[in-house]
């Protein structure tokens, strides 16, 4: 039995379908295997968001290669889909397929000779249509990601996506809750939807994310939904309420700014000014005052003068994320920031960064403190945390909390009384259904 490997780089998305290729693989009689396991074929399925992606990507690459000599190297994904010649001149590489040849990757790895020395397989996007065979389990993870949607045509001046991803595309709504109920069997408490632009969700056909939804929720045996990164401009009125009515679906809103100054969007493409954004956090929290709002910042965007970086730093501190993600600025090749005037140095940007970051975990710990002395449902995650030796998951809310308990907990909600902050999140005490009863009295 060939054994095989997967090295996976970037978002959920990527994530998923590394699930999608490992159980093709399982089908046709190979053994999936990790580290320090070696493997008879590595794929090492690509992300390509940032400069710094691609240059991970090729390291892992040539690490693979200088480590297991003998071993079939196997690379695709987004970065393999924007600069196939890059990966193919990396002495070493076998195959290199775009993504949309993920679906089928095991029949392209039967079928390769190594007498015909590296190869590369791409379809054209466009003619493509989104087609997922359907997983069962998710290796590794304590929650499960199921994949709705792929592709983008916002086309975001900074933003190379577009290209590697392509058109909008998504999944038959049967497809999905199928998916779902694989997951719901293999013990999975928590679903996390996900896709390049998740808000889109069924506009081909007139439906939408809400809709969908709806018909997950009706599925037996589920634990709860949560909704990884939405637009702004794709998050509707109807879409807010359906979440603050079904306590299935997790309060957590993750909603990319980019930047608080509206000159700055502008320039980055992005289809709102910093008041309708703020107007729909406004909506959001007058439907659930609790939920987490976290967000994504691009710091160093060419034009970003001292004024218009300390109106980012005014606008997020009035919104009070829950937590935000800084990025510095990666120029991408065939993209429109790339050739825009007004570079900011290195040396700056990343004090700016650092700013931000500081900033982040300011407003990180004073969400977790609203929360102590909190009974919140938190799902078990398969690993013990390494530094402390406990339990660890995550609320609904996206609160990071640790406890003692049982490894059998694995994957469960289990409910937590939240006693105390911590650097890295919250301790808390599982409660058994009488000490529940009894906290939740005291509370």
């Amino acid at each position: 039995m060939l054994k095989v490997a997967l090295v996976t780089f970037g978002c959920k998305v990527n994530q998923y379908e590394s699930q999608m290729m490992a159980e093709g693989f399982v089908r046709h009689g190979y053994r999936i295997v990790y580290p320090p396991e070696k493997a008879n074929i590595y794929v090492v399925n690509t992300c390509t968001v940032t400069q710094t992606s691609d240059q991970q990507a090729r390291q892992m690459i040539r690490r693979l290669i200088r480590e297991n000599p003998r071993a079939r190297i196997v690379v695709t994904g987004c970065y393999a889909q924007a600069d196939p010649l890059a990966i193919a001149a990396i002495p070493g590489v076998d195959l290199v397929l775009g993504n949309f040849e993920k679906s089928g990757l095991v029949n392209y790895v039967e079928s390769y000779s190594p007498r015909k020395g590296p190869q590369a397989v791409f379809s054209k996007l466009s003619e493509q249509v989104l087609s997922c065979p359907p997983i069962h389990e998710f290796y590794g993870h304590s929650r499960a990601f199921v994949k709705i949607q792929d592709g983008c045509q916002q086309k975001c001046s900074y933003c190379i996506v577009p290209r590697v991803r392509d058109q909008q595309r998504s999944r038959p709504a049967e497809e999905i809750i199928s998916e779902v109920k694989n997951l719901i069997n293999a013990g999975f408490s928590e679903i996390v939807v996900t896709g390049i632009r998740l808000g889109t969700y069924g506009q081909e056909w007139g439906g939408s994310l809400s809709q969908l939804l709806q018909l997950l929720l009706e599925i037996k045996g589920l634990g709860r939904i949560r909704l990884s990164s939405l637009e702004p401009m794709d998050v509707t009125t109807e879409l807010v309420n359906l979440v603050a009515r079904c306590s299935k679906i997790c309060p957590h809103w993750h909603l990319p700014l980019q930047s608080g100054d509206e000159e700055i969007l502008k320039a980055m493409r992005r289809p709102y000014s910093p008041f309708q954004y703020r107007e729909l956090i406004n909506t959001i929290r007058s439907y659930v005052p609790d939920a987490a709002i976290t967000t994504d910042i691009i710091v160093g965007f060419p034009g970003e003068n001292e004024e218009r970086f300390q109106n980012t730093l005014k606008f997020i501190s009035e919104v009070e994320f829950a937590k935000i993600h800084v990025f510095r600025f990666s120029p991408r090749p065939e993209t429109e920031a790339a050739q825009l005037a007004g570079k900011i140095p290195s040396p700056m940007v990343k004090v700016r960064s650092q700013t931000l970051i500081n900033f982040s975990w300011q407003l990180f710990h004073r969400y977790h403190k609203r929360f102590l002395g909190h009974i919140r449902e938190v799902v078990i995650e398969t690993r013990r945390d390494r530094e402390s030796g406990l339990l660890t998951g995550y609320t609904d809310n996206y609160l990071r909390v640790f406890m003692s308990g049982e490894d059998s907990w694995s994957r469960r909600l289990i409910p937590v009384l939240l006693e105390e902050e911590t650097e890295r999140g919250l301790k808390g005490k599982a409660m058994l259904k009488a000490e529940m009863a009894q906290g939740l009295s005291q509370v």
